[in-house]
């Protein structure tokens, strides 16, 4: 049967046998309720496409993983590519927060994704300072030293109080294309990728999801800020900005967070300005405004 763009079936034999191991997930899963339900597909046009169109007849705080995504979902009308060894999963919460809150979400997931990244990696065996190269992009890209890795991505509406959010994920573990990958991380001599498993790297994402967003929705993002700032690439560095008529350029150095979620800089003389991206570059550094504050 064929709804929506996607096909429902029996499963074959060879595609039973699947490279995920549900023992493996399950160990080291130590969320309350988030994951519990998995649903996992060999191949999928999108997982972010699928939760939004099905999500009603999904069991709550499910999570959907596609072992191959033909057409990934990116910021905007991008699309992000997912080959074999890309763990692209997506999920729906449903949250109560104020709106001027909402947009903190994806710097919430962000940080839960490099926290369980990292506790994934230690197992593994990684060492500690090969786990401090995977770190944020503002405002929502996971990077690995100057080569994406990752990324997160929020669709949400509102309904009766609450939120509901799309959130999808796009984590290169094994894939060393595109971009870098967390096996990558490794230290193997020959520089290749290790073999690690999805299983093991998702249950350590969606438990630290859960504890995040469970802080999130109790307290704000205020209890987060610290880690957000240590897990992020961004503290110190100079970027070159445009006045708010966007004739003039001069540099800032950025030095966080504003209370609105977006990057707080300062000028050589201390003047402090919360930085717009200018909503036509690709790239958020690439003609950010600034406004004073």
């Amino acid at each position: 049967m064929r709804d929506a763009g996607f096909e429902t079936r029996a499963l074959s034999a060879a595609e039973q046998s699947i490279p995920f191991n549900e023992q493996i997930y399950f160990q080291h899963l130590k969320s309350k309720s988030l994951g519990k339900v998995l649903y996992v597909a060999p191949t999928m046009v999108s997982t972010q496409r699928f939760v939004q169109e099905r999500y009603s007849q999904m069991y709550r705080d499910s999570m959907v993983l596609a072992l191959k995504q033909t057409s990934g979902k990116g910021r905007g009308s991008n699309t992000w590519t997912s080959p074999e060894g890309c763990l692209a999963f997506s999920f729906v919460r449903k949250i109560r927060v104020e709106g001027k809150n909402l947009p903190f979400l994806q710097y919430v997931l962000s940080l839960a994704v490099v926290q369980g990244a990292r506790t994934a990696l230690r197992e593994c065996g990684a060492k500690e300072e090969s786990l401090s190269k995977l770190r944020i992009k503002w405002p929502n890209d996971l990077y690995i030293e100057d080569r994406k890795a990752g990324g997160v991505l929020c669709n949400s509406t509102y309904n009766d109080g609450s939120y509901v959010v799309f959130c999808g994920i796009g984590l290169n573990v094994k894939n060393q294309e595109p971009g870098a990958c967390l096996s990558g991380l490794l230290d193997r001599a020959d520089g290749a990728c290790c073999d690690v498993d999805l299983d093991m790297f998702l249950a350590c994402i969606g438990s630290q999801l859960e504890t995040l967003l469970d802080i999130f929705e109790e307290e704000g993002f205020s209890p987060l800020l610290s880690s957000y700032l240590d897990s992020w690439v961004h503290t110190g560095q100079k970027v070159m900005v445009l006045d708010e008529e966007r004739s003039l350029s001069c540099p800032v150095v950025v030095q966080g967070l504003t209370s609105q979620g977006f990057l707080l800089a300062t000028d050589d003389v201390g003047n402090q300005f919360e930085l717009h991206p200018d909503g036509n570059s690709l790239d958020f550094f690439s003609g950010l405004v600034r406004r004073k504050v």
